[in-house]
């Protein structure tokens, strides 16, 4: 791989090391499939980050395509060739059918997604996967978290991580690595870049991703209007959907209508938009 200034210096020396109370402990890269994730896969292979144990990608069943096409063509080829095992896990049949079986939705500001359909499949697989090393309170195991600098409010403290026996660590947070830095270390390699992941249906979608859906994937937008629809049907006091409480807005209703990239416009990077104002 093509190496860049980001693989020089101190800054690097104790990536992800774990310190001495905690040395031994089995070690996992919870990998979203994202810029970030990507980024430590990197570091990794660069011998900059010690090798995990595994890396263990929570699939949601609702992931944007080019998640699940990078992983399988980029990330899963750099583990055989590294040895390191790549698990994928699921809670259930997936967020959509475990949505649908209780008539509701992601709605932003509630974090029951994240737990149910990333975090509790990963700390389930441990468990299950090595039950001999678990100690209820006590660390057992260290989970390898790629959150930047840009998103530093995410990173939960030590002493309020729950539960105790997973230790969580924030990699690109030691070394101080923005996103940028992240994207600029992936553009520099021999690798095909990874996009930002995710699921199609977020209520923290902007308008624009919302509107890509449509364009590129309408099958998997219709996935998440009929959701919504189930939801509606079944509670009809509910005035919020997958837009969100500032738009006003059902995704059926989005969904019949047209953007000005439906006529071939195309918004330049970096000059996006989510105002509404180019919705014909």
């Amino acid at each position: 791989m093509k190496q860049t200034t980001l693989f020089e210096g101190e800054v690097f020396e104790n990536i992800a090391n774990p310190d001495e109370e905690n040395s031994g402990l089995r070690t996992v890269l919870s990998y979203g499939g994202g810029v970030q994730t990507f980024a430590m896969l990197l570091f990794i292979e660069a011998g900059i980050m010690p090798k995990p144990d595994c890396l263990i990608f929570a699939d949601t069943g609702c992931e944007w395509p080019h998640t699940y096409k990078h992983i399988e063509q980029v990330a899963k080829p750099i583990c055989v060739e590294l040895g390191i095992p790549f698990y994928t896990v699921q809670h259930g049949t997936g967020l959509i059918d475990g949505y649908a079986e209780a008539s509701a939705i992601p709605m932003a500001g509630f974090r029951s997604c994240t737990v149910n359909y990333k975090i509790r499949p990963i700390n389930d697989f441990i468990k299950k996967t090595w039950p001999d090393e678990k100690k209820n309170g006590k660390a057992s195991f260290i989970s390898l978290i790629g959150i930047s600098t840009d998103e530093a409010q995410r990173a939960v403290k030590r002493e309020e991580q729950a539960p105790k026996w997973i230790y969580l660590k924030y990699p690109l947070l030691e070394a101080n690595l923005s996103r940028l830095d992240c994207i600029n270390m992936i553009e520099n390699s021999k690798y095909i870049a990874s996009k930002k992941s995710g699921c199609y249906l977020c209520p923290y979608s902007k308008l624009q991703e919302w509107a890509k859906l449509k364009r590129q994937h309408p099958e998997l937008l219709q996935n998440a209007v009929e959701l919504e629809e189930k939801m509606r049907a079944k509670r009809p006091e509910r005035e919020i959907g997958l837009l969100g409480n500032d738009r006003m807005m059902w995704l059926s209703e989005f969904a019949a209508m047209h953007t000005l990239e439906d006529f071939g416009a195309v918004i330049e990077p970096g000059r996006e938009c989510d105002s509404g104002g180019c919705f014909l």
